[in-house]
């Protein structure tokens, strides 16, 4: 969309019409760098500011203050001086965070957390006392969940509840992907001026780039390979049966000021340096590299054909997260790499977890400190064995054990790598593949590790973002960290303690008061 004095036009950017028009409650827009999709629905938010269709004004919520500030400096302000029109109806403008288009209001914010209340509850001093009609999610993938769903707040007492999530992909599974694969699933077709038949250059790259034979490279029809134009597409939904999110996704090679060529030889470059990088900004596809994120075979790959125990003797390690319910993983060390798990569950109460260990003899666990540190401090302080609450702590090298306090700080990133490894390189063994080992390898999958950079200072770092439920992972993580501290129990010794327990059965001896395996 190009923008004039007073008005803009759509010569090249033929794809921003339906967006300006459409009128869905629910909105997803995965789009490639440089596109003008932000500027699109700006303009539609200025537009319906200016006429009244959102009274109670608008939020654009972007991931961080100076996010807001590069906004408003570098297009929100030139968008007033280059179109008289709009300027003269919005007021206040010397504000940056804080515009009056007529009598309503718009909003542009920052999504960073402010404070915790009660330790995990996360809040934003400036989303707080804000009622909207509409709210543009710039970069959803940027902001953090609690973020979003407090912002979402602001809608509930308006009779539009407009929402839009937009921003370039950054993993599967995630964030704007994410809501993409749930909605309506809009591409650009493009119609062949010489065929007649469709072309979504997404969906069929690389293939659909090709060289002309005059040196040049061409966006070829998928049906006669002739030289096709964006200008010449309609969004059509791949799932139109889905009524309730209306979603896009448009990429670079859509782009008219990109060279196609250009962007096939970055695909095919070997070399290429930010493999991820360029599936995020010119593709506009999620992508994680395969040694940043565990798959569900990874974990498969370490089933055995051994039934998973009701019981086991000691010692073993038991890792515990918290969630909805108390995921519990306990293993035992078959040597000094690798750990055999012994038992999956998912419980309901610290009274649970406390049978479970005293039934596979657990000589030492590390519980999720959060978000019920209350109850983890009261049973870890309870149990007869050396019990530990984990606390991340992203600036932390190493582990640090304080015995005194049953407190373990270690370095989250560090954590999960660990894990990660334990998987993929063969070190971890687990029972014959059942459902609660299926929703095991999920969990442990629903976790990646990208490059971030922090907003504020600019200095980059690798962490793990969550993609879906992932307590089984931080458990695995736990018991790992737990299994430093017992030692390696050999099957001689298992047969060992099998032969007395058949000598003290005789006397009324219940092997389950020590976790020891019933024998026939």
């Amino acid at each position: 969309m190009s923008l004039t004095a007073g008005r803009f036009r759509f010569k090249d950017h033929e794809y921003e019409r339906e967006i300006l028009t459409s009128n869905a409650q629910r909105k997803v827009e995965k789009k490639g760098s440089q596109l003008g999709i932000s500027e699109a629905e700006i303009l539609k938010t200025m537009h319906g500011l200016l006429f009244g269709v959102y009274p109670q004004g608008a939020l654009y919520l972007f991931p961080s203050e100076k996010d807001v500030y590069d906004f408003s400096r570098a297009r929100f302000n030139p968008l007033l001086i280059e179109n008289p029109d709009i300027s003269k109806h919005v007021q206040q403008t010397e504000s940056i965070t804080l515009k009056k288009v007529n009598k309503s209001m718009l909003y542009l914010r920052g999504a960073r957390a402010t404070s915790k209340i009660e330790g995990t509850k996360k809040m934003a001093s400036q989303l707080i006392s804000i009622p909207v009609d509409r709210i543009v999610f710039d970069e959803r993938d940027l902001m953090e969940d609690e973020m979003v769903e407090l912002a979402l707040t602001r809608l509930g007492h308006s009779a539009i509840k407009e929402e839009v999530y937009l921003g370039t992909p950054s993993l599967p599974d995630f964030g704007v992907s994410k809501l993409y694969d749930e909605s309506d699933q809009r591409v650009w077709e493009i119609k062949c001026q010489r065929c007649g038949k469709g072309t979504v250059l997404e969906l069929e790259f690389p293939e659909c780039i090709r060289e002309n034979g005059k040196g040049t490279f061409i966006r070829a029809c998928k049906n006669c390979h002739e030289e096709i134009y964006t200008r010449d597409g309609r969004w059509v939904a791949q799932v139109p049966s889905v009524k309730d999110l209306e979603g896009r996704w448009i990429s670079r090679l859509n782009s008219s000021f990109e060279d196609p060529g250009n962007i096939l030889k970055k695909f095919l470059n070997p070399k290429l340096k930010n493999r991820t990088e360029f599936y995020n900004s010119y593709l506009a596809m999620g992508y994680v590299e395969t040694e940043n994120r565990l798959s569900q075979q990874d974990v498969y790959n370490c089933c055995g054909q051994d039934l998973m125990p009701s019981v086991h003797t000691a010692p073993c390690a038991m890792g515990v997260d918290i969630g909805a319910m108390l995921n519990v993983v306990i293993a035992k060390r078959k040597n000094e790499k690798q750990l055999e798990i012994v038992k999956l569950a998912r419980v309901s109460s610290f009274n649970d977890v406390h049978d479970l260990a005293k039934r596979f003899g657990v000589q030492c666990a590390v519980i999720d400190i959060e978000p019920e540190l209350r109850k983890a401090r009261e049973f870890a302080e309870a149990e007869p064995y050396a019990c530990f609450l984990c606390d991340y702590d992203d600036n932390l090298t190493g582990n640090r054990w304080d015995e005194q306090r049953r407190i373990l700080k270690v370095n989250r990133t560090e954590t999960l790598d660990a894990s990660h490894y334990l998987v993929t390189l063969g070190n971890l063994c687990i029972p014959r593949r059942n459902e609660e080992v299926e929703i095991f390898a999920k969990q442990c999958s629903n976790t990646a590790k990208v490059l971030q950079e922090d907003p504020e200072t600019g200095s980059r770092v690798y962490r793990y973002r969550k993609l879906g439920d992932d307590h089984y992972r931080h458990a695995l993580g736990y018991m790992q960290l737990a299994s430093e501290r017992i030692q390696i129990w050999q099957d001689s010794e298992l047969l060992a303690q099998m032969l007395l327990l058949q000598e003290k059965k005789q006397d009324g001896y219940n092997p389950l008061t020590y976790g020891l395996p019933i024998s026939n």
